[in-house]
């Protein structure tokens, strides 16, 4: 068929697809399977009809883990300015559950993991201080089909600061008590 599903000939199925307009057939409503069609290109002048075998698969959109939920993803700033490098391969496995079949890609807009373009690269600096959200594509190498349902909160948190100086921390004993302890 060359890639091209309408050249004017027609489809049918033995079993249970319900093919109403057998000249132009929409696949998008099928469920996840292998689907065998006819396509019989019909007689041309003296050429007799042609019939062809095509099989139909639909394949499941990858799952991430948890596609409701942002994930989370936490670090220390060292130097307290908002800004950390994310090991963005450290969460892939966890949002894949472990499936090595798919892989995930890092966008900063849901655009870009929808169109595919602009992948994050890892090690990455968040843009945006202490709070962050990147969208995910989970992309079946076996198919293509991809999902981009998934984003990711990179979150920093300041390191904690102590004051310069010396710490002094005096208490004094209980009134009436010389038992050296305090309460």
């Amino acid at each position: 068929l060359g890639g091209d599903p309408d050249w004017g000939g027609t489809w049918t199925h033995s079993t249970s697809v319900d093919i109403s307009d057998v000249n132009n057939v929409d696949f998008s409503s099928l469920p996840v399977g292998d689907y065998d069609f006819t396509y019989t290109f019909p007689v041309n002048g003296t050429c007799p009809s042609v019939n062809a075998i095509v099989t139909v698969s639909i394949n499941p959109i990858p799952a991430a883990s948890n596609p409701l939920e942002p994930f989370i993803f936490e670090a220390c700033d060292d130097d307290n300015d908002g800004h950390v490098f994310y090991n963005l391969e450290d969460i892939s496995n966890e949002i894949t559950g472990g499936n090595p079949d798919l892989t995930v890609t890092y966008f900063e807009t849901f655009v870009q993991a929808v169109e595919g373009f602009g992948a994050l690269e890892s090690p990455y600096e968040n843009v945006n201080e202490y709070l962050q959200t990147l969208y995910v594509r989970v992309t079946n190498q076996l198919t293509g089909c991809y999902n981009t349902a998934e984003t990711v909160q990179l979150v920093v948190y300041n390191s904690p600061e102590l004051p310069d100086g010396d710490l002094v921390y005096a208490s004094c004993e209980d009134a009436g008590s010389d038992d050296g302890f305090v309460q």
